[in-house]
């Protein structure tokens, strides 16, 4: 399903490390990736549509601590995001 432009979404997920729900969720596809800017646990979408496809994994990294991280039985970044 087709995300709108400037639709704001919860990520349930924080960093392991500290806690923190100021992160960079990056979703690697096999020749691609793309990232996310999440501050205080929402992302705004500002670019195009999300439409479902092949992605590879998700992985998140961490604005306050730097922590590295693949976010486990993730695919796609639509897995952990909800609607506010």
């Amino acid at each position: 399903m087709p995300v709108r432009q400037s639709e704001f979404k919860s990520v349930k997920t924080k960093c392991p490390k500290c806690k923190s729900n100021n992160l960079d969720i990056i979703e690697l596809w096999k020749n691609a990736t793309i990232s996310w800017d999440c501050r205080n646990g929402v992302i705004e979408i500002n670019n195009g549509n999300l439409e479902p496809g092949n992605p590879h994994k998700v992985e998140g990294r961490c604005y306050d601590c730097g922590k590295h991280w693949t976010i486990r039985g993730v695919r796609q970044i639509d897995e952990i995001v909800v609607d506010i």
